[in-house]
Parts: structure tokens; C-alpha cells; sequence
């Protein structure tokens, strides 16, 4: 169900973006990471746990997760519906169907939210299951959940996320990772609360390209997601250039693309050490101050 959970086999390679320590962003470096098990976009068939008759969805309804039951979204919940699209395409592919499925998901997201930039962050994507929509090959019905800090699955709340980033701001939902992304060897990072000590936080992120599953290949892919993230970074530290901290842009490899999972995180790290506060805001002052 949730749509960002295979974008850990679809791979991240990141980029740098170069607002500092990056050679001057002329190379880019490229490794193998996970994105957070929460995180958007999937390309496999969402199951119905659902006993109750299947109905019609309207944007802004909430549901609790056992099954699908519509409450209040004063009341505790786990998702809510954010579009739901009438379109017959690829109707007659279940892949192609799920690949514009999820690509649609991760697009709507951030105009619900509020930002055009809140592509990636804890408030993820996902959709309703296809046995419970009237008829999943005209409609497509997507909806969002938060992800608890420490990515440990869907958390309930008590509120509409319509607007929520908008509002409240992006940075209660941004994602914090252990190590530095620029920096893991390994097929996955460590997404923890921010509250925690952690190396690297995200600042936004993008979804690229169309729902036809045709990966772009990695230069264009890597070009595409600098000049989205590299302003987006700078406006969130304040400032083109420091030298304690750097700035990367994460993306979906082929295996995502094809997918649908056409995504794009941004990331500020630390050269050295751990941070607690966010670093939004933070110019040149010195990294202790937000230990």
C-alpha cells in the first residue's frame, strides 16, 4: 500500500549539487542508497483489507486504516484522499496502469499539501486499493498519510494534511537520516527522527518527467533533479555557499522510473558530526548551535 516503500529497489544515486565541499558541482558523485520505507511510489497492486461495500471517494475524506472506514478527520485516522481521477488510460495493462497509478499519487501530493516543493517528505503518497474503487479502470483514487518520525509506518493524527505544509511549514515533515547520503556505501540510509542526533535532513524534493515508464538515463536524471534542488537548497540555508555543510540531490534509478517513482529528494548534510535543529535559516553560523 504505501508508495514509497519500493523505492528502496529502485535505488537513489546521488548527485551533488554543489553548494559546497562538491569539486564545485562540476562531477557528480554517484552511490546506492534507500529512500525511507514510507517513501513515495510503488508500481505493485494495492490489496483490499476492506469488508465494507466498495464506495464513492470524495478529495478531503479521511479513513482509518483497518479497512478503509470513513471518519472524521478530527478523529484519528491514517489517510486521507487527495484526488481522485477519472481516466481510462492503459486500462487494459495492469502494469502501465500502475505505473500512471503512482506517478499520479506522487504528483498530486504536493498541491494537496500546499508546496510544489514537498515532493518528498514524511507526509508520503499512496492510493486507495483497486477492489475497493467502483471501477479501477476509469478511475484512480489517491490518497496521503504521515509517516512517523522515526519512519516506522503510517502515524494517526487528528487533522487534515489539505494545506498542511503550506501552513504549518516544511519543516515538521522534512526527514532526517543517520548517515550522510553523499557518503553510505550501503543499499540503504538510516532514517531517524529529527529530534535524534542525525547527519543529513531533507529540504524538499521534486517528482520528474511522465507516467510512461521510460527512464531519462542518469545525466539527464541527475541534470533534472540540480536544477530543481540546488535553489531549493540555497533558499533553505540562506545562503549559496558554507563550509560545514554540503547539499545532495537524491533520485530514482531506472528500476524506480519504470515504476512510475519518478522522484527526486533533496538533501542538506553535515561534513563532520551530528545536528539536532533544523538547519533552515542557517547562513554561516557555526554547526554547534544546532547540536
Amino acid at each position: 500500500m504505501v508508495l514509497r516503500a519500493s523505492l528502496r529497489a529502485g535505488c537513489l544515486t546521488l548527485a551533488c549539487v554543489g553548494l559546497a565541499g562538491c569539486g564545485g558541482g562540476s562531477s557528480a558523485t554517484v552511490s546506492s542508497v534507500a529512500a525511507p520505507s514510507s517513501a513515495p511510489g510503488t508500481g505493485t497492486v494495492a490489496t483490499s483489507t476492506s469488508s465494507a461495500p466498495v464506495q464513492n471517494y470524495v478529495v478531503g475524506q479521511c479513513y482509518r486504516d483497518d479497512g478503509w472506514q470513513l471518519t472524521p478527520c478530527t478523529q484519528p485516522h491514517q489517510k486521507e484522499i487527495t484526488a481522485v481521477v477519472d481516466t481510462s488510460q492503459y486500462a487494459d495493462d495492469m502494469v502501465m496502469r500502475g505505473v500512471l497509478r503512482t506517478w499520479t499519487c506522487n504528483n498530486v501530493l504536493p498541491g494537496y499539501v500546499g508546496s510544489s516543493s514537498a515532493g518528498f517528505s514524511r507526509i508520503f503518497a499512496t492510493w486507495v486499493p483497486t477492489a475497493d474503487v467502483p471501477d479501477p479502470t476509469q478511475q484512480i483514487v489517491c490518497a496521503a498519510s504521515v509517516g512517523k518520525p522515526d519512519d516506522s509506518g503510517a502515524q494517526t493524527v487528528t487533522y487534515t494534511v489539505r494545506n498542511r505544509i503550506k501552513d504549518q511549514g516544511y519543516v515538521p515533515y522534512r526527514l532526517c537520516t543517520k548517515e550522510r547520503p553523499s557518503t553510505t556505501t550501503t543499499d540503504s540510509l538510516t532514517f531517524v527522527s529529527c529530534k535524534k542526533p542525525h547527519r543529513a535532513e531533507t529540504t524538499g524534493g521534486f517528482v520528474l518527467g511522465a507516467p510512461n515508464g521510460r527512464y531519462p538515463g542518469l545525466a539527464t536524471a541527475q541534470s533534472d533533479a540540480t536544477n530543481e534542488c540546488l535553489p531549493l537548497d540555497r533558499t533553505y540555508l540562506g545562503v549559496e555557499h558554507t563550509t560545514q555543510v554540503t547539499a545532495y540531490s537524491s533520485i530514482t534509478g531506472r528500476t524506480g522510473w519504470e515504476r512510475g517513482i519518478t522522484l527526486v529528494g533533496c538533501f542538506i548534510e553535515s561534513k563532520k558530526g551530528t545536528f539536532v535543529k533544523p538547519l533552515k535559516g542557517m547562513k554561516h553560523q557555526p554547526l554547534a548551535h544546532f547540536r
